[in-house]
């Protein structure tokens, strides 16, 4: 009877301490669940567990599943079998800023498990090589407190892993959590209690401390210019795409270290080798946004692309091709058929009332209307005088009529409009471009006007050759940005200082542009964030409207009339005229000379 008396006080005693145990082990991590339930940025959590940690793992769990939705992986398995199932789960493999994973060990457990962490680091950064890393959290059950020197190893390899938001707890009984994180800006671990306001990952972009990004160094006008010092050194960037970058530069006070060996002016030329230094982390991201429909599909695999913010159309770039042309009033074109309506009255006159046919022939009376004097003896009839009366008096009038008409004669100059994409087609002038712009803008497109421009459309390995040629020779066109377009349009000018290309009216596509950074960066949020704020404020627009306004003016001062020297030009119309109606006289006196002799 005492035997089992015993042994029940036993059992009961066994199963109090075992909810003694869990009661314990759950205010243990009770605090720590809170303070990731609070958390407004995590929408879910990854719990990584292993066997020695299976109890703080079901208590950890049975706190924060309810809470927060939560996926739980065995950590022993999954370094066992590098290819389980749980390696292909979309929240590994597409991991956001609002995803949070926290790694349960037990620093009592046998084996280095430090190493087995970094092993696991690794594993998840294989399986998730582009995006962005999300949010750690290592919770460490001990027995006894850990010191930071056991630990800050592990925090700067998870920054060489590009793991910013990074915390470890130490969970102790009887003490209030430990966390310790690294700033990798500052250089400067840091050790806190959890308290209930404590951020289990302190923010670190808002100042970067002086830390050195590097950027490539490229000359590509009007995007980017090199500044260089006495000595050749690259000191600095300058142009219409590097002021994001001095926003960033100034707004989150971080340096920038330039890797030369791209400065040249062909930017598809580089672009392979710049993605390539951007997967190898020789470069933290682009110093420009970049077009990506056409080239980041080549290279998506090498590169973080941040938000597509800048829309860049694509359009013609042409010669000013000047054309004259004069100016005729319509008086003068309806005195031509009214004249001779004159003509016709007079002969039929003569013909009416029987004047001397010798003196009424047609030439004759187109030699005095033109004030060419015709030999003759004075009529003899009083109607045949008040009829050559009001033949001269109307050949005096029309050729006073004749003079000022011919002073409102203009000689007018202006330029070939390539108003559309039809007249773009039938010039004769081919087109240049790079080799990736011929294929997006044309594509698969079966309209014949698309048709005839991809025939006469050639490819050249740098778009200078075909701007040089366009204002050297005025013999083709240029397919380009429309910023740089107008760049050139302003910039090119001949060596009498006026402009010689212009951008065309008629645009071809639409592309998107933005910033590219190295693998799973962790400053990409950031400066989307900057990019965003850049874009509502409008101080890029105002960029571009500030570098094409002259661009602009130029181009409306073109499409007035030119009236320069316009009474030099009337006074060589007035010429050019009277030498041609001279001839004609001239010719018309020997013709009617010539038909007399031979009617006699």
């Amino acid at each position: 009877m005492w035997i089992c008396t015993a042994c029940l006080i036993m059992v009961i005693l066994s199963m109090s301490n075992e909810r003694s145990v869990d009661s314990l082990k759950n205010d243990l991590f009770a605090s720590l669940v809170n303070r990731i339930v609070s958390d407004l940025k995590t929408n879910n959590v990854v719990l990584f567990g292993s066997k020695s940690a299976r109890s703080y793992s079901d208590a950890f769990c049975n706190r924060l599943m309810p809470k927060v939705p939560t996926i739980s992986i065995d950590l022993s398995k999954m370094m066992i079998d590098k290819d389980n199932r749980s390696l292909s789960l979309p929240i590994l493999r597409h991991p956001t800023f609002s995803t949070l994973y926290v790694f349960l060990v037990n620093r009592d457990e046998t084996g280095d498990y430090l190493k087995n962490l970094e092993s696991t680091l690794n594993t998840t950064v294989r399986v998730s090589p582009i995006s962005a890393r999300p949010n750690c959290l290592i919770v460490c059950y001990s027995e006894e407190t850990s010191s930071l020197d056991n630990w800050s190893n592990l925090l700067i390899y998870a920054w060489s892993l590009k793991f910013l938001d990074f915390t470890v707890a130490i969970v102790t009984p009887g003490e209030s959590p430990i966390l310790y994180d690294y700033n990798p800006f500052t250089k400067n671990f840091r050790k806190r209690l959890l308290a209930p306001r404590t951020d289990l990952f302190p923010y670190k972009l808002d100042n970067l401390h002086g830390y050195a990004l590097k950027i490539p160094a490229i000359e590509l006008q009007p995007y980017l210019y090199i500044k260089r010092n006495s000595e050749g050194e690259v000191v600095d960037l300058d142009g219409m795409s590097f002021k994001y970058c001095q926003i960033f530069r100034e707004s989150l006070n971080f340096t920038t270290t330039f890797v030369t060996g791209m400065e040249h002016t062909v930017l598809h030329a580089n672009f392979p080798p710049i993605f390539q230094r951007l997967g190898n982390a020789e470069i933290d991201m682009l110093s420009f946004p970049f077009n990506v429909r056409s080239i980041v599909y080549d290279f998506c695999d090498r590169l973080q692309l941040g938000r597509l913010f800048l829309n860049t159309n694509y359009v013609f770039i042409v010669p000013i091709l000047p054309i004259a042309k004069i100016d005729i009033p319509l008086d003068v074109i309806c005195f031509v058929p009214v004249f001779a309506l004159i003509v016709v009255v007079y002969e039929a006159a003569q013909r009416l009332l029987r004047f001397p046919k010798k003196y009424w022939e047609v030439c004759k009376i187109f030699q005095i209307l033109l004030g060419v004097t015709v030999p003759r003896p004075s009529p003899k009839k009083m109607v045949e005088k008040i009829v050559y009366f009001s033949l001269i008096m109307l050949s005096m009038k029309y050729s006073i009529d004749a003079l000022t008409k011919i002073m409102d004669i203009r000689l007018l100059k202006g330029e070939v409009a390539f108003k559309s994409l039809e007249e773009i087609a039938e010039s004769a002038l081919p087109i240049y471009t790079l080799d990736f712009i011929i294929e997006q803008t044309y594509g698969n497109n079966d309209e014949e006007v698309i048709q005839k421009l991809k025939k006469k459309t050639f490819p050249v390995a740098d778009i200078f050759q075909c701007i040089y040629r366009m204002v050297d020779n005025k013999s083709c066109m240029c397919i380009t940005p429309h910023s740089a377009g107008a760049y050139v349009a302003k910039m090119f000018i001949n060596e009498d200082g006026i402009v010689t290309t212009k951008v065309a009216r008629p645009s071809l596509y639409d592309d998107m542009a933005a910033f590219a950074f190295e693998r799973a960066s962790p400053f990409a949020r950031r400066f989307d964030e900057l990019v965003q704020r850049i874009v509502e404020s409008g101080i890029s627009d105002s960029w571009d409207i500030a570098q094409q306004y002259t661009v602009k003016q130029s181009d409306f001062a073109r499409r007035k009339p030119i009236k320069e020297n316009i009474f030099l030009m009337q006074l060589y119309a007035v010429l050019s005229a009277g030498y041609v109606l001279g001839c004609l006289s001239l010719m018309a006196e020997l013709a009617c000379k010539r038909y007399c002799a031979c009617s006699k």
